[in-house]
């Protein structure tokens, strides 16, 4: 199958069952939160927030890394990946070496969908958190942010993922 077919392969598996309500596909591609927290103190795991950096900067799954989402596209091509080799370099940068396991998450699983597609497309050991930070916040469950973003948001009653882009 070629990347292509398989990436759109991948997207409408993961969109059919979002449509459903699917949290839990087969084992070993898409998580859930209770599987997240069980398995954030392995040392093989790389927890990577995708997206913008000012989601981030704000607020993200405590131990997550920041992953740019653009870091994937092509300067000169717009809304085109880079080539194998440029991506593999990109996927480095995050930490991935081959020996460990990325769980890939953004505001609502979107980006992080993509991410997720071109990791396995690239052959590395990755999962998809799809429920991502909405269903992490809806959750109730520990969050990172800085002592001023969370005074703010004390002040003005407003929720952790409002407004936030995907």
């Amino acid at each position: 199958m070629s990347p292509v077919r398989y990436i759109v392969f991948v997207i409408a598996t993961l969109c059919f069952g979002c449509a459903v309500g699917q949290k839990t596909a087969e084992p070993g591609v898409i998580i859930p939160a209770a599987w997240l927290q069980e398995h954030m103190d392995d040392p093989s795991l790389i927890l990577l927030h995708v997206g913008s950096r000012d989601v981030f900067d704000s607020v993200h799954i405590p131990g997550a890394l920041f992953s740019p989402y653009q870091s994937l596209l092509s300067e000169s091509r717009p809304c085109m990946f880079l080539g194998d080799d440029e991506l593999r370099k990109a996927f480095e940068v995050m930490g991935m070496d081959g020996r460990n396991t990325a769980v890939y998450y953004c505001n609502t699983g979107v980006r992080a969908s993509v991410s997720y597609m071109v990791a396995k497309h690239l052959g590395y050991s990755s999962l998809l958190y799809d429920g991502s930070f909405q269903d992490w916040e809806n959750l109730d469950l520990p969050v990172t942010q800085p002592d001023h973003f969370k005074e703010k948001l004390s002040q003005t009653g407003t929720s952790i993922t409002a407004g936030c882009p995907t």
